[in-house]
């Protein structure tokens, strides 16, 4: 079982800015792996933060 992570309003919003920044300048495929690699970094937090 993880711990809980809650990204606060702020977070949310950088996180729509950055992928929508990489989608206009560096492509869609580039924008969806960045997005996995900080997910997959939001999951390791759960497990050993």
């Amino acid at each position: 079982m993880g711990l809980k992570v809650r990204l606060d309003a702020q977070a949310k919003r950088d996180l729509l800015e950055i992928r929508s920044y990489l989608t206009e300048h560096a492509g869609t495929d580039t924008a969806d792996r960045v997005r996995m690699h900080l997910r997959q970094r939001i999951n390791r937090l759960r497990q050993a933060p």
